[in-house]
């Protein structure tokens, strides 16, 4: 019974021992591949680094002149310093200054500062990033608002007087533009200047009866859109009433209400809004008037009155 238990570790032993060897040969062989596959990447990324640049020596520091004159060389007679020949027996070049030399300003983007460049306002003439509103010479259109903006784009950035009209130029459309053109060829081609071009603007598109005209007949064309839609009807009409100089606080009111509803209407006619004279009361009241109506409107429950269909039908 012993020599048998014996034996059988000594068969465990030996299966042991062959078990650790198979192993370390599989660790060695592993190891070897890695250390093949380290040193071909080495050998990669070494192919792969960038060469290291050649250090040049430095030389002597450059000769410091204390005479500024002494870096100017000049050139061969009969050469100008931009390589242009002539000949001098026929005529002379003038010496160009530095500022001969200096590309043209092309425009700038913000308006100058008056407190950099000593004050310098020489490049001041024309509108910086800003796009102002453009005037097509129609009807509806307001000539004294126009001019008044732009009067107001000037001082603000700047632009001299004799740079407004060709600002403003640019911003005319359709019949502004061709009415501009006309100005223009009637002065012998020379550009008007800004007052007499306010004022021929001024004659041509505001002080006419068909604009005015054409102003009412909108004020008419005006629909009413309900109660909840007074804001923006009262927006509507005095966005044109304004632009209506000559015209009676009385005319005023009945265009207004001539498409109300008549229980409004009415209520607009008292006394007490026809003694201001004012249509911003006549706007207030509107507003009023129909936001108490919009809120006081009744919930409407259609499901509550259903109808119950016959169980028999005779005849």
């Amino acid at each position: 019974m012993r020599e048998d238990y014996l034996a059988h570790e000594q068969a465990n032993k030996e299966r042991q021992e062959k078990a650790d060897l198979r192993q370390e040969a599989f660790l060695q062989q592993i190891n070897s591949e890695v250390t093949k596959l380290t040193s071909a990447v080495q050998t990669l990324i070494q192919a792969l680094k960038p060469p290291t640049p050649p250090i040049i020596p430095l030389g002597a520091p450059p000769e410091i002149r204390s005479n500024p004159a002494d870096y100017y060389t000049p050139p061969p007679r009969g050469q100008t310093p931009y390589g242009v020949t002539y000949d001098p027996r026929e005529r002379t070049l003038p010496p160009q200054s530095p500022q001969d030399r200096t590309p043209p300003v092309r425009g700038y983007t913000v308006p100058p500062d008056s407190t950099s460049n000593g004050g310098d306002t020489s490049r001041a003439g024309r509108i910086p990033g800003i796009k102002p509103q453009k005037f097509y010479g129609r009807d509806g259109e307001n000539i004294l608002a126009w001019l008044h903006k732009m009067d107001a784009v000037f001082t603000a950035n700047g632009v001299p007087e004799e740079m407004k009209v060709a600002n403003a130029c640019t911003l005319l459309r359709d019949d502004a533009d061709s009415y501009y053109y006309y100005l223009v060829v009637k002065n012998n081609g020379i550009a008007p200047s800004w007052r007499d071009l306010t004022r021929a603007l001024i004659s041509k598109y505001e002080n006419t009866d068909t604009r005015q005209d054409a102003l009412r007949q909108k004020l008419r064309d005006i629909k009413y859109q309900g109660h909840s839609q007074m804001a923006e009807f009262c927006e509507r009409f005095r966005i044109i009433e304004a632009q209506i100089y000559e015209m009676a606080f009385p005319d005023r009111l009945y265009l207004f209400t001539s498409n109300l509803p008549s229980d409004l209407a009415l209520h607009l006619k008292d006394q007490q809004i026809q003694r201001s004279k004012d249509m911003e009361v006549v706007y207030q009241y509107a507003r009023e008037w129909a936001a108490t109506r919009v809120n006081s409107r009744p919930t409407h429950h259609p499901h509550h009155h259903r109808r119950t269909k016959p169980l028999l039908k005779f005849g």
